[in-house]
């Protein structure tokens, strides 16, 4: 009789091994004993992947001592990112160098270290030159490996652009029921750039987009690792279409084919990433015989387009980090104490644009304060309070009787109400955490704290809110007040201090929400954008230093978002009212004022023709401020820097012996390091000139 017993199903789905820990557990540590280990016994290749060149630049002073520095190589950043994947890949295959030079492929032994995005740019195309022929033989560590969206553009196009936009360069795939994006492809690997300038310089407006869509359509040529996603609209009011572009990484491409894949991340399952590799994730059905099983994993191969496109997640947390180590962080967490400053109203940009600061005051009474409002701002010529404007200062400069009447009963009569929120906030955080240490016996510190505002996703440059709203709210800022970068994972900079101010907003915009939720619906953007990134940079302070003994304090924008970062942390931290330490901290919310839309906004200027005329003075006489401010600061740069005039120098002695054809690697390597130097000088020169002029 034939047996009827399945075999346990098996695959050759890819392996990729991850490690979900707390902050601060040593996962980074983890790391670097490994590759310290890779350059002692001399086996293997490893890459070593981080978000930022700062968190590289630490682990580097970690990896060298006791260790040959020559076997660490990091590769660094220059204007153009393809660029440096081609150095990656130069580093490990070797070849010829675009200026000649002969690089030999590396040895094992050897450690690279470069930014998430010099990984993204590498592709499993065997014709591209991002194509690491020999990934097989090395290892890969990917550093706080979190987020998969990449870019987002959001342009329209007139009809007969857009039917040659569609017909020459893109064929997008149907959305599915219900849902707005579908996945696109590019009709030709090769694009035809002149067509394409035909169309985005049609317009000042569509040059502004012309390289940022370019650059998202290259990125999707041939076998590569980043998806494009798009929704296509018809405009209601005009004959124009609206494109919305957003890329995305796909993790179970870009990991695949490398001898090992190592994912490290604080929270990792709450990570787009995780969700993303989790859809094709197949170690839940292998060894089982049921039927239903091998069905599910039939239907998984036809979605991701073959058996070897699948992945197997592996779990080696319990690997990375010691118990002991994990028990000594909870041992912290119990230290950590988390307050607020506003009891009700999650904080976004909103606020900052269009709302005042109110007690309890009933709603009806702010209604009707809202009716009065607008009455009183289209006699004024006001779209809504002006941001560096206080609050009683814009009604005195008109008095009305029924709106003083309005303002009275509002009852915001403090010193915080002539704040704008953002520096209501600055102040409040900033007194919660000086008080704080003073009821503790801690000595006076820097204040470390996180503003977001005004800057891109993942910049670390200074905002233009900071200079603003935070350093003039603040006595002395420079000695009080540390600027914490957006991307400040694994940064160990802040662990001397024990207090934090968290005022970020850091809210998924609302299409990325919408296609994770077409496509993973399990994915929570919220947990893991805000409540994940504030847990990561309150772990920056000395909460990560297991052999301290104080009592660190972060301070956050409301109580909602104070209490999911204790229950994220299963209950651990203490949350406390800010009336518990500072007495007569006032109980404040913004108050949301409604915005004017850009319809209004048109029709109220046409009306007043007068109105119009001035606020087109007022814009170009601050275009002329802001020219002069930038040829003053360009001036003083030249007049203060050391290196300028030595790159100016170089460089041309460096085209010089180029159009001779004489070598000029020496040359170039040096002019390289001279950048960097003026580069990080220039940043040092434009701080300064803007301290001088604040002071001033």
């Amino acid at each position: 009789m034939k047996s009827t017993t399945r075999k346990p199903l098996e695959s050759k789905a890819n392996p990729i091994y991850f490690a979900d820990v707390l902050p601060g557990a040593g996962k980074t540590l983890w790391a670097i004993e490994k590759m310290r280990d890779c350059i002692d016994k001399k086996k293997g290749i490893i890459l070593y992947v981080a978000p930022t060149h700062d968190l590289l630049d630490e682990v580097e002073r970690k990896l060298v001592i006791n260790t040959r520095a020559s076997c660490v190589h990091h590769i660094r950043a220059t204007n153009d990112g393809e660029s440096t994947s081609v150095a990656l890949r130069l580093k490990i295959d070797g070849g010829v160098s675009r200026y000649g030079a002969t690089i030999k492929p590396c040895s094992p032994g050897t450690v690279l270290l470069c930014t998430h995005e010099t990984f993204l740019y590498l592709t499993t195309d065997v014709n591209s030159s991002m194509y690491i022929k020999r990934r097989a033989e090395v290892n890969v560590i990917f550093d706080e490996a979190r987020k998969c969206v990449l870019s987002e553009t959001k342009f329209s196009l007139p009809r007969d652009a857009t039917s040659a936009f569609l017909e020459t360069f893109i064929h997008r795939e149907d959305a599915p029921a219900g849902h707005e994006f579908g996945r696109v492809h590019l009709k030709k690997d090769v694009l035809d750039t002149e067509a394409f300038d035909a169309i985005f310089s049609r317009s000042s407006k569509l040059r502004r987009f012309r390289s940022r869509v370019l650059q998202q359509l290259t990125a999707i040529r041939g076998d590569s690792n980043i998806e494009m996603y798009a929704s296509i609209k018809r405009m209601e009011d005009a004959e124009d279409t609206e494109f919305l572009f957003q890329t995305m990484l796909v993790p179970r491409h870009a990991f695949h084919g490398w001898k090992k894949a190592v994912l490290l991340a604080a929270f990792f399952k709450n990570s787009q990433m995780y969700h993303l590799l989790a859809q094709y994730d197949v170690s839940s059905l292998l060894g089982t015989t049921d039927k239903s099983s091998a069905a599910k994993y039939d239907q998984l191969i036809l979605s991701a387009g073959g058996e070897d496109k699948l992945c197997k997640l592996i779990d080696i947390s319990t690997k990375v980090v010691r118990a002991a180590r994990v028990n000594a962080i909870l041992k912290r967490y119990k230290a950590l104490t988390v307050t607020y400053i506003s009891p009700n109203t999650s904080f976004t940009m909103f606020h900052l644009r269009n709302s005042v600061l109110v007690g309890n005051i009933e709603p009806d009474t702010l209604a009707e304060f809202t009716l009065a409002y607008r009455a009183w701002s289209r006699k004024r010529g006001h779209a809504h309070i002006p941001l560096a404007a206080s609050l009683p200062e814009v009604f005195s400069a008109s008095p009305d009787p029924e709106l003083v009447r309005m303002f009275k009963l509002l009852k915001i009569h403090t010193e915080y109400s002539r704040l704008t929120p953002l520096r209501y906030y600055v102040r409040a955080a900033f007194g919660l955490c000086r008080r704080w240490l003073s009821q503790h016996r801690m000595k006076k510190e820097t204040i470390p704290m996180l503003v977001n505002i005004g800057t891109t996703e993942g910049s670390s440059s200074r905002n233009r809110h900071w200079v603003q709203d935070v350093m003039k709210v603040v006595p002395d800022p420079a000695d009080n007040l540390l600027e914490v970068p957006f991307v400040n994972h694994g940064l160990n900079r802040f662990k001397e201090l024990n207090t934090l101010a968290f005022l970020a907003t850091l809210n998924p915009t609302p299409t990325t929400a919408r296609l994770f939720r077409q496509l993973c619906p399990s994915y929570n953007p919220k947990l893991d954008h805000t409540v994940d990134q504030a847990i990561q940079t309150a772990m920056r302070i000395s909460i990560r230093d297991t052999s301290s003994r104080t009592k660190p304090l972060v301070v956050v924008t409301d109580r909602p978002l104070a209490e999911a970062i204790v229950e994220h942390l299963q209950g651990v931290p203490s949350l406390v009212e800010p009336q518990s330490i500072f007495s007569e901290f006032p109980n404040l919310d913004p108050f949301f004022l409604p915005r004017e839309t850009h319809a209004e906004k048109k029709v109220r200027l046409k009306a007043n023709p007068e109105l119009a005329t001035k606020m087109r003075a007022k814009q170009a006489n601050a275009m002329a401020r802001s020219r002069e401010r930038n040829a003053e600061q360009i001036k003083y740069i030249k007049e203060n820097s050391k290196y300028v005039s030595a790159v100016n120098t170089l460089s041309i002695k460096v085209t010089r012996l180029k159009k001779d054809g004489k070598p000029f690697e020496k040359q170039k390597l040096e002019l390289t390091a001279l950048r960097e130097k003026a580069k990080m000088e220039r940043k040092e020169l434009i701080a300064e000139f803007k301290k001088g002029q604040s002071n001033g």
